[in-house]
């Protein structure tokens, strides 16, 4: 099991913990971490931070990508396996080559300040959605608008 702690990545294998707070290993800016999000199709661990640390890890090593300098508070892989990061100045869609596109109230965000992200399945009312809670309320992604939608 895996947890995001202000030590930095935490690994408990079912008698100890073993505290991953070495940032020359782990890549990330500082030692915290804030979320753990699993990428099953990739099978790698997606860790996020402060100061704009997002970390995936392969059970052999640490890749970085930096977006910007705040805190990355949330990330998610979404229903086309696309990852996605909440941060306090806007939402970023990440790409495996370490591009990202950064998406703000230009985009049909609510408020910048970003902190939460959740996606929903399709099912048979509704299309999948990738939705970002902010301190105004929550939006939704519009694949085709590329924007958010805030109601």
């Amino acid at each position: 099991m895996w947890l995001a702690t202000w030590e930095g990545p935490v690994r408990y294998n079912g008698r100890s913990f073993k505290i991953y707070d070495d940032t020359t290993v782990t890549k990330m800016r500082e030692s915290g971490a804030l979320s753990v999000e699993y990428d099953a199709l990739q099978q790698k661990l997606i860790f996020s931070g402060p100061r704009g640390s997002v970390v995936t890890y392969d059970k052999q090593s640490w890749t970085p990508q930096v977006i910007g300098a705040n805190f990355v508070f949330d990330t998610i892989v979404d229903h086309n396996n696309i990852r996605w990061a909440a941060t306090a100045k806007g939402v970023y869609r990440l790409s495996d080559n370490g591009s990202a596109v950064h998406y703000t109230t230009a985009d049909g965000l609510p408020t910048d300040f970003t902190f939460r992200l959740f996606a929903t399945p399709t099912t048979g009312e509704h299309d999948a959605r990738l939705y970002v809670g902010t301190r105004r309320g929550a939006a939704y992604f519009d694949e085709k608008t590329d924007s958010f939608i805030f109601r």
